[in-house]
């Protein structure tokens, strides 16, 4: 099987949190609504910390004040979307 180049997996990172995303609205349930909502943050999570460990510093070394200025942007971008998926907490089912 081919590698994959570091943009197609951050592309394909970036659709699976928008797949996420968007079965939180569509699902039906409380359970599936909760489950997609894990599923999109821990998603989230994973991408943001990865970008942060091992594509910034390259970006910024290696690109010098232009990938300082792309990674800021990158930056803002993601706090922007983690800003704006914080859900409502699902009501408390009465037991």
């Amino acid at each position: 099987m081919p590698s994959k180049t570091i943009s197609e997996v951050i592309s394909d990172d970036h659709k699976t949190i928008d797949s996420y995303a968007d079965n939180i609205k569509t699902s039906m349930t409380l359970e599936a609504k909760i489950g997609w909502r894990n599923q999109f943050t821990w998603a989230l999570a994973r991408h943001a910390i990865s970008e942060e460990l091992t594509v910034y510093p390259a970006m910024e070394k290696h690109m010098g004040q232009e990938g300082i200025d792309l990674t800021n942007v990158d930056r803002q971008q993601h706090q922007a979307v983690i800003q704006a998926s914080h859900f409502p907490e699902p009501p408390q089912r009465l037991t």
